[in-house]
């Protein structure tokens, strides 16, 4: 028999159950807003503590940046690897192995700053706008090693390759230097095939004169 107590408590049952929930519901989407709200302020503050080693930095790369003194560029060098240890899971990473590898390279340690590119460019985005830049400076360190074939052989690949590549955002640079590559071995006919590809590129599909096919029409006219 239906009392009215059980007949209160099954109008109230399922409206008490319903309340918890809604509670329960309240409580997980302000957890969920808490904790989107702490990481946004965790990234925010990495990024700052990131963005400031990485300009105390920049601040020593270009003190001795026109100086020629190795112990000065490995301090700079161990400035930057410490500033990527510290700050790997920022956005501005690999920017710090970018200008180790520079240091690197100041210091004659080709290999090590290649090595450091490779880390680079397997941390950047295909899209990033800076990364055909890093590969073609990859290619270029690459095919500065005079004394390793091998090296040399896989750099001028790697700069053919990004020079007639059409989705390449930094074309008219590997092109420039493809072309230097050329002119600085004597092969003037091969330096002018592709200067002249990027002279005409520039005046049929750039919107603003690229600095690098005015530099290829300075070579040309040496070259006339």
């Amino acid at each position: 028999m239906t009392t009215f107590k059980n007949l209160l408590n099954s109008i109230l049952d399922p409206l008490i159950a319903q309340k918890h929930f809604v509670l329960s519901g309240i409580v997980v989407l302000l957890a969920v807003v808490g904790s989107l709200v702490t990481y946004k302020v965790h990234v925010t503050s990495r990024e700052q503590a990131a963005q400031k080693t990485f300009s105390e930095c920049l601040e020593e790369y270009y003190k001795i940046m026109n100086g020629d003194k190795s112990e000065q560029w490995q301090e700079v060098e161990r400035a930057f690897a410490l500033g990527y240890e510290r700050h790997k899971s920022a956005n501005l990473a690999p920017y710090f192995l970018a200008f180790q590898a520079e240091a690197l390279v100041q210091q004659k340690k080709q290999p090590e700053a290649i090595a450091l590119m490779d880390t680079l460019l397997s941390s950047l985005s295909h899209s990033s706008p800076l990364y055909a830049n890093y590969a073609t400076k990859r290619a270029l360190m690459k095919l500065d090693l005079a004394d390793d074939a091998e090296y040399q052989k896989i750099g001028l690949q790697e700069l053919t390759l990004l020079a007639h590549d059409k989705n390449n955002n930094a074309k008219d640079l590997a092109l420039f230097y493809l072309g230097y590559y050329f002119w600085s071995n004597n092969d003037f006919a091969g330096a002018k095939k592709e200067w002249t590809e990027l002279t005409e590129l520039n005046q049929k599909e750039a919107k603003y004169p690229s600095v690098w096919a005015q530099l290829a029409q300075m070579k040309l006219q040496q070259l006339a």
